[in-house]
């Protein structure tokens, strides 16, 4: 049970369903990113040292400030995807050790045909609506859906997705929201 989340989200990436639906999660779900949480030591540090990461990617520390909080990581990013760095400090939710597993849709209404089919099969989940701010207002940034668990495991995955709000909001249009919109075309609108 420790693990289940993960791998019923590996699962529907992995597979496509039969049923009506006009979804293939087998090409709509993909891994985006990781989360690690490290000590203030390590966080400071981070990338001092390993220089050589920047023949490979583009790395950062940056705040997101979002909903009623303001959250510093640092960012790895890869070609397709990127990995976060927090500390435990400024967050109670996460302690040291921590790790995350995001997945990303890459198609408008795959994640409401996911929670459609959990709440039918009486799975327990928690759907939220993340909101970033900018320029001192809140704007839709993305939704997101996770498998209830209550070990103690501190893993955690989830499966987000982009609102037609924030796709739009980076300069996509209304026709692009029609088609498979990757995490790397929504990174390169949003850099813009």
């Amino acid at each position: 049970m420790k693990y289940l989340s993960v791998f019923v989200l590996l699962a529907i990436g992995c597979t496509s369903v039969t049923s009506k639906s006009k979804i293939n999660f087998k090409e709509n779900i993909r891994f985006n990113h990781l989360y690690v949480v490290v000590d203030d030591s390590t966080f400071s540090n981070l990338f001092e040292g390993l220089k050589i990461l920047d023949n490979f990617s583009y790395n950062k520390e940056q705040t997101i400030h979002s909903d009623n909080k303001s959250t510093t990581g640092k960012y790895l990013f890869g070609k397709h995807q990127y990995l976060e760095f927090f500390t435990p400090v400024g967050d109670q939710k996460r302690t040291f050790g921590e790790l995350g597993l995001a997945f990303r849709t890459n198609k408008i209404g795959t994640l409401n045909s996911i929670k459609d089919h959990w709440n039918k099969s009486n799975k327990q989940n928690t759907y939220s609506e993340r909101k970033i701010k900018r320029k001192g207002k809140l704007y839709p940034w993305f939704n997101l859906i996770s498998l209830n668990h209550n070990d103690s495991s501190r893993i955690f995955s989830w499966l987000m997705e982009s609102p037609k709000e924030e796709l739009m909001n980076v300069g996509f249009n209304k026709d692009d929201l029609n088609k498979t919109i990757s995490w790397e075309k929504y990174a390169r609108h949003r850099r813009a």
